[in-house]
């Protein structure tokens, strides 16, 4: 809960100094969706000496890549194909959440595969 409003800050200076429009952040994962990757590359550049004024750093996962090759953010597997955003959920985390069902939420977790799927 700590890093909601940690970085609360972090989020208004990528959304409102750098105007990253497509910024997505919940606890310590976050993504930047943007057109050009130099662009994206100097706004990584920024980033990295903004978030030490945090004691914090980026771990290795942090990449920069097409979303045409999809990536990984909170257990979904995103991808673009034809100009469409597709969703899938990792096997890992079906496994994971098929073993708390049970017969109080089957009907949520029935509607969340329908909704990732």
């Amino acid at each position: 809960m700590l890093a909601v409003f940690y970085l609360n800050e972090f989020d208004h200076f990528i959304k409102e100094k750098l105007n990253c429009k497509y910024y997505i952040r919940y606890i310590d994962d976050g993504i930047i969706l943007m057109r050009g990757k130099e662009k994206l590359k100097a706004v990584y550049k920024v980033l990295v000496e903004e978030i030490k004024k945090y004691k914090l750093e980026f771990n290795s996962k942090t990449k920069i890549f097409k979303s045409s090759d999809g990536f990984l953010f909170l257990g979904i597997n995103y991808y673009v194909y034809n100009h469409k955003l597709i969703k899938r959920i990792s096997k890992r985390n079906k496994k994971m959440i098929l073993k708390k069902v049970n017969k109080n939420n089957y009907k949520f977790y029935k509607n969340y595969f329908k909704y990732i799927r």
